[in-house]
């Protein structure tokens, strides 16, 4: 599942996410009680499939953070509309292409970089499967157990998913931290707010206008496209809000309209 690619991504988003993004020159992984998916994570997960504690799974999932990108192709950016209608307030925000350095990729201690791999069914991982029957082999031939082994499968099965989802051609940047006490993560970079809801929300913010660690990956923004169903005059307030946050940015990147858009001309 590592990733082995052009380096190139397209981050899919609404207006207010965009400007929120250009603001702050940051882009936030988000902890996975936050996904759409209902059954993201424990999909693959033996451990947590059957889960009864429901609570006990939120605090868990609460440890898990992921950026969702799909990988820079030609096509994808000229000719697919779903995952516009899909993600980006159909079609009424924003695609941000985004390019990671390979050094940088090769320097990543604390994230997982790859590909989903998307399955028809979650009862047979062969990967997963594999762990699971040396660890059970390992107990018989050593009586003993190993007491960490689901936080061992964990990053792992946030690769997977329903091919269901398959449309979506997404690449994941990945963190795990580890929650020791029951508001403190073992990573420092983990922070919380509350959302709308009153409930807490985690994520890990990276930089997209500077490197600041080798262990940190710098996202750098080289396209930004607006979306194919705003009015002239929203495309206007758009754009001149956009070029702004963009004046401030260190370095150039450029605002188009999608190349969706030719399809409906």
């Amino acid at each position: 599942m590592e990733y082995n690619g052009n380096n190139r991504f397209l981050h899919y988003t609404s207006l207010q996410g965009l400007v929120s993004i250009l603001k702050s020159r940051k882009i936030r992984l988000y902890d996975f009680t936050n996904f759409n998916d209902p059954i993201e994570f424990i999909y693959a997960n033996k451990f947590f499939r059957n889960f009864e504690n429901l609570m006990e799974l939120r605090e868990y999932k609460r440890q898990l953070f992921a950026l969702s990108m799909c990988e820079y192709s030609e096509d994808l950016v000229n000719n697919n509309i779903d995952l516009w209608r899909l993600y980006s307030d159909n079609g009424k925000g924003a695609c941000i292409t985004f390019e990671i350095a390979p050094e940088n990729l090769s320097q990543l201690h604390l994230f997982s970089f790859g590909k989903i791999k998307y399955n028809p069914t979650p009862e047979k991982i062969t990967e997963l499967d594999e762990i699971l029957v040396r660890d059970q082999n390992f107990q018989k031939e050593n009586n003993f157990r190993c007491k960490n082994l689901a936080d061992i499968i964990a990053p792992l099965c946030c690769f997977y998913k329903s091919d269901l989802f398959k449309i979506e051609k997404e690449v994941r940047l990945f963190h795990f931290s580890k929650r020791r006490f029951y508001d403190k993560h073992e990573s420092e970079t983990v922070e919380c707010e509350l959302n709308r809801d009153g409930k807490k929300v985690y994520y890990v913010e990276l930089p997209i206008d500077k490197e600041e660690t080798s262990s940190i990956p710098f996202l750098k923004i080289k396209t930004v496209h607006l979306g194919y169903n705003l009015s002239p005059d929203t495309r206007f307030e758009v754009s001149d809000t956009i070029k702004e946050l963009m004046s401030k940015f260190p370095y150039n990147f450029e605002l188009e309209l999608t190349p969706v858009q030719k399809h409906l001309s």
